[in-house]
């Protein structure tokens, strides 16, 4: 558990950044 949350925020925050850059492409 004190190593999944970290990995699983980590990937959030990954995942998060990846969908803003996307939508940062379809508004241009």
């Amino acid at each position: 558990m004190l190593f999944t949350f970290p990995c699983l925020y980590t990937y959030v925050l990954w995942l998060w950044q990846v969908l803003l850059i996307s939508g940062d492409y379809q508004a241009s």
